[in-house]
């Protein structure tokens, strides 16, 4: 009800009042009505948004109250009263900014509409705002300081800050209260936190705050290091961790108390320093603190061993052999160093020889073209290798420079099989046999283009082994090229392989020899054998039946060695089979040995230099007599020319030889008489050597090998079997001189090693001299040199060469031509004839070359080309001292220890011509 209309309606009532009562007798005595109480209640604040209740319920109890009426009488914002006619009002506290004060007024009326009033203050209090702060992370167990300064009261203050941790019991006070977060807390762990502030007029406000447990970072040094002086370290610290992902902040300090060094980047997770000097080795320790960006830290550690720097080494490869031209590549490759740190690599020339530009000298691996060249030149070259500390190591490389050769000329080649057969030729008649080579002995086959109707095998030396499929095929073919020794290879060469019926077996035919009394004899059997269709293969000569009273061995070149047993004469055989190159076997043929006892008196050989007298005994020299030794008498019948013979002994043959003068030399002989038992005269002829000469004659192996040297002649450093036989010779009492226009091989004193020898001499060339090659050397043939320097013995050793360039007769033109001096001087010149030193691995050429010579030189002996000086051709057989490896420098020229065991058979066979030194007393 409106004020106005209470108040009227007031008057209204107090009119009716004031007219009834007095007539009703309710009349004051003393003239005048007392108010009504009135009470509003006491002053008092209120929060904002409370219910707010403006109570007089104590005056309901008067009887005189009849009406109540409650009003805003002050302040502002204006409210809306609830029951403002009633004992008890209400309303809402507004919202305010600041404190309000509002003024109430309650008017009471009593029943004679007295009325009376009564004031009461409600103050509206704004309550606080509460500030827990922002939300963060922690580290778990470390401390944590929350921060509730930011909550505020307007229109007063904060009175109390309560802090509640929502899932425990436990509260803090104040704005800025620490706590530990819980060390058990696990990374991501979130903890709410419920700040609840209360103003000094007792409003209250909250906020929540939420902290995250965050772990510590890991701090990672990386392992422990050793580095070398001088190089630079880098420490590695990014295996460092932060569990909760946080980039982390670093920080390296050295800690030990040595050497001090400079960290660049200590701030980064690589810093780096450059190892410092030392004399001996020294530990460096660095510490590493992370940091993640709630500032917790961890710290690791390591430690940098440094050790003094030792030096590399170089190594420039091996040397190197090439043809001008040439590509070049050199290979330092195989430089250390024992750090293992990376090498700086620097290559010079310091030959005083042809220039060359190094292509990539400052790399492991420059490269160059040889130069041209008109004779063969040595270029040297330095490697100096330097390590990160700078210590250096050089080598050096020598690289051997040799004109460039002409390619070989292959020829095509035609062989035949039988259907379902296997044709084998081995190298002496393989692809290569045909084949030249303007300057190189040595050819090597290679394949181009395989069969298309079998399987095929080209050995390197051109050896081939070809399996037909057994189709029917009438033909197959193969392509094939040569290279030399120097690396050229020849045009494409086909190869036609006619396919025939089955293969004939060879046919062995017998043989027979003779031999003296304990002396080896080589039977040359396949000479004589055949094959139908093929080829018979030296090497597959097979004994079946071994002799009675000696041995038979196969040398491997067509030829077996029976050798009797001590003392045997008589007659003995043996049986052997050989293959051909399908692999047929023949049938057994026998040989017939026949050894024993001369018939005619003994024909002796002795040596005396020209102031010696040689006493001796006849019938005791060489070849002694086998008949039954009975007591016999000799006479003399001559007594020779260039000097005299005097029987001392009729009864034992004792007989000296007295040159007539000190340096008369060659040959002489006298003749004499005796009885054998059987009461038969025999005649015996004695020939004496005085001062005799040994001429060796030959190619390659007979020069002798370098050792050590490049360029040629170098004698000193040259070996053959000259030097070693000659000091067997002298040692063993026989003085020789050794004659020919070379000179070849290291002098000493008291000895002489003159020779015949010419590199890449073929017997051909020997013969009929040349001036194709070695233009250095006079080279007219042997019997100018004969003619130069007469000789007793010729030591004629044919090399591999003569396998392409000659043949048996001019082996034998050799033998003529010493023949012809013999005739136009008179004189007589034993030769020992030895066989080709095989190659490694066998090559059948050379088995089938000694044969044939072997064959050539029994003739020889047998039939003599000049009767009045009959031929003493000597065969000596080198090949069977000598053993690969051990006794080969390569595959076909022998060592210095196959070269002293060549020396050994030489003097043996010497020995077996010359009878005892001079000077010796035989009987």
């Amino acid at each position: 009800m409106r004020a106005d209309m209470l108040f009227s309606f007031r008057g209204v009532l107090v009119l009716l009042l004031v007219a009834v009562l007095p007539a009703c007798g309710f009349v004051d005595s003393g003239g005048s009505q007392a108010p009504p109480p009135a009470s509003a209640g006491p002053d008092r604040t209120v929060q904002e948004a409370s219910r707010v209740l403006l109570d007089a319920s104590s005056l309901v109890d008067v009887g005189s109250i009849a009406a109540f009426q409650w009003r805003q009488s002050g302040g502002a914002p204006a409210i809306e009263l609830q029951n403002a006619t009633t004992a008890i009002a209400s309303f809402a506290a507004p919202p305010v900014t600041q404190r309000a004060i509002l003024e109430f007024t309650l008017t009471t009326v009593d029943e004679f509409g007295t009325d009376n009033s009564a004031t009461v203050e409600i103050t509206i209090n704004d309550k606080p705002t509460a500030e827990a702060g922002a939300s963060r992370r922690a580290t778990v167990g470390g401390e944590v300081m929350l921060r509730g300064g930011a909550s505020a009261d307007t229109d007063g203050r904060i009175a109390t800050f309560l802090w509640q941790i929502t899932g425990t019991q436990e509260t803090l006070t104040g704005p800025t209260p620490r706590f530990t977060l819980s060390p058990t807390a696990q990374s991501g762990d979130r903890f709410t936190i419920r700040l609840t502030v209360t103003d000094d007029d007792g409003g209250r406000a909250t906020d929540t705050v939420t902290i995250t447990a965050d772990e510590p970072p890991v701090a990672n040094a990386g392992a422990n290091q050793s580095e070398t002086e001088g190089q630079r370290v880098t420490l590695d610290g990014a295996r460092s961790t932060d569990p909760d992902g946080e980039p982390l902040r670093f920080q390296w300090v050295q800690t030990d108390g040595g050497r001090p060094v400079t960290l660049a980047g200590a701030t980064t997770a690589t810093p780096s320093f450059v190892a410092p000097q030392v004399s001996t080795p020294r530990a460096l320790t660095f510490e590493l603190t992370v940091t993640d960006s709630l500032d917790a830290a961890d710290t690791d550690s390591i430690t940098v061993s440094i050790r003094p720097n030792a030096p590399p080494t170089a190594n420039a490869g091996v040397n190197q052999s090439v043809t001008e031209g040439q590509p070049v590549t050199l290979n330092g490759r195989g430089s250390t160093d024992p750090e293992g740190n990376p090498l700086r690599f620097q290559w010079v020339q310091t030959d005083a020889g042809p220039p060359v530009t190094l292509a990539g000298a400052t790399t492991a691996s420059p490269s160059f073209t040889a130069p041209q060249v008109l004779i063969q030149r040595l270029l040297t070259f330095q490697l100096t290798v330097a390590d990160s500390a700078g210590a250096t190591a050089v080598d050096s490389i020598t690289i051997t420079v040799r004109q460039a050769s002409n390619a070989p000329v292959a020829v095509n080649d035609a062989y035949s099989v039988a259907v379902g057969g296997t044709l084998v030729t081995g190298p002496v008649a393989g692809v290569l046999a045909n084949d030249t080579d303007a300057d190189s002995a040595l050819l090597i086959a290679e394949l181009v283009r395989d069969v298309a109707n079998g399987s095929l095998t080209l050995g390197p030396g051109g050896a081939v082994t070809y399996v037909h499929d057994g189709t029917n095929t009438v033909s197959d073919t193969f392509a094939y090229r040569a290279r030399d020794e120097s690396g050229n290879l020849s045009n494409t060469a086909t190869v036609s392989i006619i396919i025939t019926a089955a293969n004939e077996a060879p046919v062995a035919v017998a043989d027979a020899a003779s031999t003296p009394l304990d002396t080896p004899v080589d039977v040359p059997v396949i000479a004589n054998d055949t094959d139908p269709d093929g080829t018979i293969v030296a090497g597959t000569v097979t004994i079946t039946i071994s002799p009675l009273s000696g041995s038979a061995v196969n040398n491997g070149f067509g030829a077996v060695t029976y050798s009797p047993s001590p003392g045997f004469a008589g007659t003995d055989s043996f049986q052997y089979v050989v293959q051909d190159d399908a692999g047929a076997t023949s049938n057994a043929a026998t040989v017939t040995i026949t050894v024993g006892a001369s018939t005619i008196a003994a024909a002796s050989c002795w040596t005396t230099t020209g102031a010696q007298t040689l006493t001796a005994s006849l019938g005791s020299g060489a070849q002694r007599a086998t008949a039954a030794q009975t007591p016999q008498q000799y006479a003399l019948i001559t007594s020779g020319k260039k000097g005299t013979a005097t029987l001392i002994d009729g009864t034992s043959g004792t007989f000296t030889y007295t040159p007539s003068k000190v340096n008369a030399r060659g040959s002489d002989s006298f003749r004499y008489k005796t009885h054998s038992a059987d009461g038969k005269t025999l005649t015996g002829e004695v020939t004496v050597i005085i001062n005799p000469r040994v001429m060796p004659l030959g190619g390659a192996i007979t020069a002798g090998v370098m050792q050590g040297a490049a360029q040629l002649p170098v004698p000193e450093t040259r070996v053959g079997y000259r030097k070693p036989l000659q000091q067997k010779l002298n040692a063993a009492g026989y003085r020789m001189d050794f004659v020919g226009s070379q000179s070849l091989g290291a002098g000493v004193a008291g000895f002489d090693y003159q020779s015949e020898a010419h590199l890449l001499r073929s017997v051909r060339e020997l013969a009929r001299g040349s001036q194709a090659k070695d233009l250095n050397y006079p080279n007219t043939g042997v019997y100018a040199w004969l003619e130069q320097n007469p000789a007793d013995f010729v030591l004629l050793h044919m090399g591999s060469e003569n396998l392409r360039t000659a043949s048996v007769d001019d082996v034998e033109m050799v033998l003529n031509e010493i023949d012809r001096w013999e005739r136009d001087h008179g004189a007589q010149v034993r030769v020992l004839l030895a066989r080709v030193i095989d190659r490694y691995p066998s090559d059948p050429r050379i088995a089938a070359f000694n044969n044939q010579v072997q064959s050539m030189a029994k003739d020889r002996m047998g039939n003599p080309i000049n009767p009045a000086y009959p031929d003493r051709v000597r065969m000596v057989n080198q090949q069977a001292a000598l053993k690969y490896p051990a006794d080969l420098s390569d595959p076909m020229h022998p060592s210095a220890s196959g070269y002293a065991k060549m020396a050994d058979t030489w003097a043996r066979a010497i020995k077996a011509e010359c009878g005892p030194p001079p000077g010796a007393t035989v009987k």
